[in-house]
């Protein structure tokens, strides 16, 4: 994923193996990186969906 690779809210992705589901619109916050991962009601962008399958 690209550093600026916009996504846009409620849009799941790939990432090294496991998904993530964008909150909102973003850019630039890299979905494994656990400052931007949180559970709902955490404020934090993504949210980690598990394995891939």
């Amino acid at each position: 994923m690209e550093s600026e690779r916009r996504v846009p809210d409620a849009d799941n992705v790939q990432w090294k193996g496991r998904e993530y589901l964008a909150r909102w619109w973003t850019r630039g916050n890299e979905p494994g990186n656990p400052a931007f991962i949180g559970l709902d009601g955490s404020g934090k962008v993504w949210r980690d969906e598990g394995a891939c399958h």
